[in-house]
């Protein structure tokens, strides 16, 4: 995580953005494309702040940076007490810096309580178009489908920014019904590296078995992310 602020920390399992002001943290280690985000979500409004918000970035360019400095872009869900914006920054100022494509009364999440957060941008078949979508504690609070000014196929980091509270990230607990599946449905698999027929190239058969055995590995895990067993799935086949 990159946190340029130094008001990160970790308690109890759960990612603690606590800024005097403002900060942001970004996940550096991978960047994402049509891509779903799940976990739980708590912001805390100081006294005295006269508008807080936090904010969700998606496809963020740089890591390091506000999203909408410089030559930095990407989508970005900003989450008020009575309001959400959808905004999207275009690197370079290219068609414009910044715009608020869209705004929408905020009467789902409410500050100061723990919700459970599904959200994502994706690119559609339609060039040039996005469908936003945002689930609230497993409902459907917003989804839309809308016009790109410079996103489209851009891929990027996920941020999250704190202004004016205490924001605390943690994860959900992973759905692994399809990673148990193909666990098993993979156990009953045998394959036999050789040139002969009905036998496969040693590399195959060993990248095969060692995505199972990491399949296994993820399962017996008590604190994965939906995506490292989305992945592990994803592996194996």
């Amino acid at each position: 995580w990159v946190n340029p602020g130094g008001f990160m920390t970790f308690e109890n399992g759960s990612m603690v953005i606590d800024p005097v002001s403002s900060d942001y943290v970004t996940y550096e280690a991978e960047k994402y494309l049509n891509h779903e985000f799940s976990f739980k979500m708590k912001f805390e409004p100081k006294d005295g702040v006269a508008t807080p918000w936090l904010g969700i970035a998606l496809r963020k360019l740089i890591p390091d940076n506000y999203i909408w400095s410089g030559e930095n872009g990407g989508l970005l869900y900003v989450i008020k007490s009575d309001i959400m914006e959808m905004q999207e920054y275009v690197a370079g100022g290219v068609n414009g810096s910044s715009a608020i494509i869209e705004t929408v009364p905020n009467n789902f999440l409410s500050f100061g309580e723990e919700h459970t957060v599904t959200c994502g941008v994706y690119d559609t078949e339609e060039e040039g178009k996005a469908f936003w979508q945002v689930k609230v504690d497993g409902e459907v609070v917003y989804e839309k489908s809308m016009d790109y000014r410079g996103c489209y196929g851009q891929e990027g980091y996920l941020s999250f920014y704190s202004s004016g509270g205490k924001l605390t990230i943690s994860p959900t607990e992973a759905d692994k019904t399809a990673l148990n599946k193909a666990i098993s449905d993979a156990s009953g698999l045998t394959f036999t590296a050789g040139n002969k027929y009905g036998e496969y190239p040693a590399e195959l058969v060993e990248n095969f078995n060692k995505a199972v055995a990491n399949a296994k590995t993820v399962a017996a895990k008590s604190d994965i992310t939906q995506y490292d067993a989305d992945k592990a799935v994803s592996d194996i086949e």
